[in-house]
Parts: structure tokens; C-alpha cells; sequence
């Protein structure tokens, strides 16, 4: 990308760790906080000239294609497979991926391609339609109701335990940028719930690949704080995250819809057991009113006879309880 673009609305992926944003971000600053306590080019090696990290990026993405071409090959062609690729590949996953796709300005603005002269002028970037966008390629599900979840976030961001989180994973970094006007403190602290939320995944990898750089994460070495951190994490809307952003009309008819089905099987449930309880209510409420005026129904001399039947069979079993129960002891010998 060159050096004026417009700003990018990035998303994370809950239900899904290999697919999530924060995560691969969080994991790489906390790896490299030593080294970015000097620069905030998060990408781009000490000494090395600009541009060479975004071939770094190509040349790594050839790198697992090999790895995999042979499932990879059955797919595409494995020369077509590279960076620029990549970010067309993104482009045509955005258009086609629903019927009410993003329009096709926002997909071109996020890919900083010109639509000619004229129409760059008059058509701009839009907030809303490049957060919509933006969820998209974070690989959301736009026909799902879970499109609109919010990212793992804290209950409290102020906690000592998040705060501890923080400054293990990310020290250097906090230390170097957190006075500056860029200060990435609450990034970092977005970034840093990610990792916690899918540690599980993270540990994973860890013990399929031994040597993997995940098991040099400071929050993956410290199994105390992880599970106090773990119950501090929430997907739901409060003060440190208040509200979903890039979710189009639809997504919220789906999720009202889901809540009005739910209370139709409620409704449902209820209503088939409600002959039998007006039955039994009412049942009871005639023997009462006749038990309360000292009357008697086929009801009420049901269930006397019922507790004489039972109160003689106790008295008459009781005398021979101990008796009976050595018979049965004798009989359960080997």
C-alpha cells in the first residue's frame, strides 16, 4: 500500500482463532515489544528498506502454499498465489459473499483503487459501508446473527490482573508509546483479550508444532493470571465496548426474528400442557369447595381409601420388617 490511504475498519473473529485479526496482531507485537520499543513500524525490520516487509509478507505466503501445494495446487494456480493476489481474492470474496453485499465504492476504496477520474471525486469513503466491509473479510458470517458480535473485550480494563496482562505482553511497547499522542494503550488492551480468549487455540498449536514462537508468549507462561484474565473477558456490550458497528439492517431483523421464534415454541410448549393444567385446577378446585363443606365425591373417597389402604399395609408389614429382611439376606447368599 503506499504511503496516503484511507483508514481501515478491522474486525475480530471470535468463532474462529485462525481467522482473527486481533489475535495474529496481538501475538506479533507481543513476540516483537522489545523491538518496537524503538519504531512504530510494526512490519518493517531495523535496517531494512521500505517495502521490503511487504515482500517479507509475500515471500512467508509462498512459503505455506509449498507447504501445501498439494492440496493448494487443486485450487490454483500456485504462481497466481501472492500478495497482490491476495488482496484481489479479498475484493471478490466481499462482492459476491450475500445478495446485500457492500457496495462496490467501498470495496474499491478499501483496496485504494481508483473507479477513473470523475467518479473518485464524487464517490469517497464512507465510515459505515468500510465497517460493514470491514466485518466481511474478517470472515463473519453476514447471514448469520452472530455477524454482529462484538470482539472479547473486559468487564473491568482497569483491573490490576488486565493491567499485569498488559504489561507482561506488551511492556516495551506500553513503556515507549504509552505518554505519545499515538498511545496504543487501549488497542493493545482489545488485542490482549483476544490472546486470552483463544488460549486454548493458542496452546494448541503449541503442542502440535513444537518450537512454535506462541510458546514464547509471556500470557501462555503465567497459568495463574490466564484464568483469573479468562473470567474478566465478555462478549457483551458495556462501557470498554458499547456498541456493534458495521451491522446492516438485516443481520438485526435476523437477530429478532431468532427471539420471536424463541418465544413462539415458548408459547407452544405452554399451550399444550394447558388443557391438562385447567383439568387438574379445576379438579382440585372442586374437591376442596366439597371437602369444605364436609362432603364427600368419587374424588375425594378416591384418595381416603387410598391412605387407609396405605397406613393398614404399614401397620401390618411393620411387625415383620426384621424378619423379612433376613429372609432376604439369607436368599442373597452365595
Amino acid at each position: 500500500m503506499g504511503e496516503f490511504t484511507q483508514e481501515k475498519n478491522c474486525y475480530a473473529n471470535p468463532l474462529a482463532a485462525h481467522l482473527c485479526y486481533f489475535l495474529a496482531l496481538g501475538c506479533w507485537i507481543s513476540l516483537n515489544a522489545e523491538r518496537l520499543k524503538s519504531t512504530e513500524k510494526l512490519f518493517l525490520l531495523p535496517g531494512a528498506k521500505n517495502g521490503s516487509a511487504s515482500q517479507r509478507y509475500c515471500n512467508q505466503l509462498s512459503e505455506i502454499v509449498l507447504q501445501h501445494k498439494d492440496i493448494a495446487k487443486n485450487f490454483l494456480r500456485l504462481s497466481h498465489f501472492n500478495g497482490h493476489g491476495l488482496q484481489k481474492g479479498s475484493g471478490s470474496h466481499a462482492s459476491p459473499v450475500t445478495t446485500l453485499p457492500p457496495s462496490f465504492v467501498s470495496v474499491a476504496a478499501r483496496g485504494e483503487w481508483s473507479i477513473g477520474k470523475i467518479l473518485d471525486v464524487y464517490f469517497r469513503f464512507a465510515m459505515g459501508s468500510d465497517q460493514y466491509l470491514g466485518r466481511i473479510l474478517a470472515l463473519l458470517d453476514p447471514s448469520k446473527e452472530t455477524f454482529s458480535i462484538l470482539p472479547p473485550h473486559w468487564k473491568d480494563q482497569t483491573h490490576p490482573a488486565v493491567l499485569r496482562g498488559m504489561n507482561q505482553c506488551f511492556s516495551g511497547v506500553l513503556a515507549a508509546h504509552s505518554s505519545t499522542s499515538h498511545d496504543p494503550s487501549g488497542l493493545l488492551s482489545l488485542l490482549l483479550a483476544s490472546m486470552v480468549y483463544h488460549s486454548d487455540w493458542l496452546y494448541s498449536v503449541c503442542a502440535n508444532h513444537p518450537g512454535h514462537p506462541f510458546q514464547l508468549l509471556p500470557v501462555l507462561n503465567d497459568e495463574e493470571l490466564l484464568v483469573e484474565l479468562k473470567g474478566l473477558l465478555t462478549l457483551e456490550a458495556n462501557d470498554h465496548v458499547p456498541m456493534a458497528t458495521g451491522v446492516p439492517p438485516h443481520v438485526e431483523h435476523q437477530q429478532a426474528i431468532k427471539e420471536v421464534h424463541a418465544v413462539c415454541i415458548e408459547t407452544t410448549n405452554t399451550v399444550a400442557h394447558f388443557r391438562n393444567d385447567i383439568e387438574k385446577a379445576i379438579s382440585e378446585a372442586v374437591d376442596a369447595k366439597v371437602a369444605s363443606k364436609g362432603g364427600v365425591n368419587l374424588s375425594i373417597l378416591g384418595d381416603v381409601v387410598g391412605s387407609l389402604k396405605a397406613e393398614l399395609l404399614e401397620k401390618i408389614v411393620s411387625p415383620f420388617a426384621p424378619v423379612i429382611m433376613m429372609d432376604l439376606m439369607v436368599m442373597c447368599l452365595p
